[in-house]
């Protein structure tokens, strides 16, 4: 559930109407991404549409009202869901030109979808074998259940710690993953993907981007229409620190932790995101 009054939760409103993680001035460089994902599971109810269209500052997206520098294409990406959804018309960002055919086969153009398969899914497929090599080579295991990586409520470790005794090998090549493969640029493009048309070669290039997937990353594992999630998985999702969509938790250096109730009482987008998507995905079956 969404508030914007509440002071003491995880993610909170700041005094200019925009979530941010508390105690960490660094989240003001992703409200658009945020204020995205809260609209789809929550509704783009009027202060979140007004949030988003402030940030849209003489044809440049912002971070946020008091960093007025340009924001990521990830987050670019983002604004551009928001304004589909919305039926608004797309802006024209320069930064977004590598990006013309996702955004045209947004809007449903058969020719520019063509492109965008022809394009991504070889890419998508060495990507595959490159994180696999990556974990080979660096002996990196598989990603375990979240209850093995993530710290109980209170716990005060914090940093390195959360590395669990990672061997100097194991990290140089958990860096390499997260430079030329990271999780959030997956967890970015699980989300293009799952706005644009329905059509035999979308599912063709979600069955192969699941493959990269941890079997305890079930908001990936929705977005890339996995069936097999179960509604004992999504119940037993634990509201947590550190967005774990977008993480390896086999490689991440975030601090990983399980919210208190009060910090989950509202603004819990992240499991709220979970059980909606499984309920669209229940619905696309039926």
């Amino acid at each position: 559930m969404i508030n914007l009054e509440a002071e003491n939760t995880h993610i909170l409103f700041d005094e200019k109407g925009y979530p941010v993680v508390k105690d960490d001035p660094e989240s003001i460089n992703d409200t658009c991404g945020r204020l995205v994902l809260m609209g789809m599971c929550y509704g783009f109810i009027s202060e979140i549409t007004l949030a988003l269209e402030r940030l849209l500052v003489g044809g440049i997206l912002i971070r946020h009202p008091t960093k007025k520098v340009q924001t990521s294409r990830d987050h670019h990406s983002y604004f551009y869901i928001y304004r589909k959804y919305t039926g608004q018309e797309l802006p024209n960002f320069p930064s977004m030109r590598g990006m013309n055919s996702w955004m045209k086969a947004l809007t449903g153009n058969k020719r520019a979808e063509w492109w965008y398969y022809t394009l991504y899914i070889p890419g998508a497929i060495i990507g595959n074998v490159w994180l696999r090599l990556c974990r080979w080579v660096g002996r990196i295991r598989e990603e375990l259940p979240n209850e093995i990586w993530i710290l109980p409520c209170g716990d005060s470790n914090t940093g390195t710690q959360m590395l669990h005794h990672r061997t100097r090998w194991e990290k140089l090549w958990g860096r390499i993953i997260s430079i030329t493969i990271p999780a959030y640029a997956l967890h970015n493009k699980a989300w293009q993907i799952y706005v644009i048309p329905d059509s035999k070669r979308k599912e063709w290039l979600k069955r192969i981007l699941l493959k990269r997937v941890g079997k305890s990353n079930i908001m990936l594992r929705l977005l890339f229409g996995d069936t097999t999630v179960t509604q004992q998985e999504v119940d037993n999702y634990p509201h947590m620190t550190g967005y774990r969509p977008g993480a390896y938790l086999n490689t991440t250096r975030r601090t990983i932790r399980e919210l208190t109730d009060k910090e989950a009482e509202f603004n819990t987008y992240e499991k709220d995101l979970i059980i909606w998507l499984y309920e669209q995905n229940k619905n696309r079956m039926v």
